[in-house]
């Protein structure tokens, strides 16, 4: 079953099948439902659901990615959308623009090097660089090199989020690092990349929930608050994913129908496997539509 949060369309009958709701229940709960506490309790108790009680994971979102490209986008037509570790470790267009600008990023040696300085390592363990590379590490350690998307918020909000619409945003990390490392005002990466930029994309995709390395709600934090709607106990820091989709899921539904709204935010997530991603589909846009 598709979840879309860029339209109301077909939200309610989504839920109700989903969660074996009459949809006809479900409006007399969202006239009584009161905004000011928490909707997950108040929908829990006014249907009896258990959080654990039932798996939406291998549903499938539908979800947006802004990108620019300097090869019309065959690459992305070719092979999908890939995470940053494997647009570095293969032999990419990406990978061969950096190249071209002198930068040499090791993914398995943990390395980095801009044209004839020395080469540094970036591995968590031993990085003596840690304060001047803390940007880069973040992509590459931390956020893992994660592919991310947007599954919900309006055009405007989407399209000029960040860099972008520009160029990736690991450039400016990379420009950043040359200055740090070598005290260079390198800011070329970027400004080259723009030069190159062919195409203008926004990429739609489905993603099953379960192919989600995170997403704004779906974590632990808050979960021991909701111990009366699990089926059974668990101990502190191990709900099941599936207690925290539903925590998520249903409070984000409710929230747009109760506002009759999908826009009023912009979520995002990432995607644990690019190659699990379906129905792709790459969308060109314009200066006009960016305007809002």
């Amino acid at each position: 079953m598709l979840i879309n949060f860029f339209s109301l369309d077909n939200m309610y009958s989504t839920f109700c099948n989903m969660y074996g709701i009459e949809e006809g229940k479900l409006r007399e709960f969202l006239e009584k439902c009161d905004e000011a506490r928490d909707t997950v309790s108040q929908f829990c108790d006014y249907f009896d659901f258990k959080l654990d009680a039932v798996d939406v994971s291998g549903n499938e979102l539908l979800c947006r990615h802004f990108t620019t490209a300097i090869d019309a986008g065959e690459s992305i037509e070719k092979n999908g959308l890939m995470s940053l570790k494997e647009l570095l470790l293969k032999e990419t267009v990406f990978k061969r623009f950096l190249t071209d600008n002198g930068i040499v990023i090791d993914i398995n040696r943990m390395t980095f090097k801009f044209k004839d300085n020395s080469e540094v390592s970036f591995a968590e363990d031993d990085c003596p660089f840690h304060s001047k590379l803390k940007y880069l590490l973040a992509a590459l350690n931390h956020d893992n090199g994660e592919l991310e998307a947007f599954y919900r918020g309006s055009f405007y909000e989407m399209y000029n989020y960040s860099t972008v619409r520009n160029y990736p945003e690991i450039l400016r990390k990379i420009d950043d690092a040359i200055g740090e490392l070598y005290g260079m005002d390198e800011k070329c990466l970027a400004s080259n990349w723009i030069k190159c930029v062919d195409r203008r994309m926004m990429i739609e995709f489905t993603v099953e929930l379960s192919n989600m390395t995170y997403c704004r709600g779906v974590d632990q934090e808050g979960m021991g608050r909701y111990d009366a709607y699990m089926l059974e106990d668990y101990d502190y820091n191990s709900y099941p994913l599936i207690t925290q989709i539903n925590r998520w899921l249903i409070r984000s539904i409710l929230n747009c129908l109760i506002k009759n709204d999908v826009s009023h935010i912009c979520g995002f997530l990432g995607v644990k496997n690019p190659k699990l991603i379906n129905n792709l589909k790459l969308i060109d846009i314009n200066d006009e539509e960016s305007n809002g």
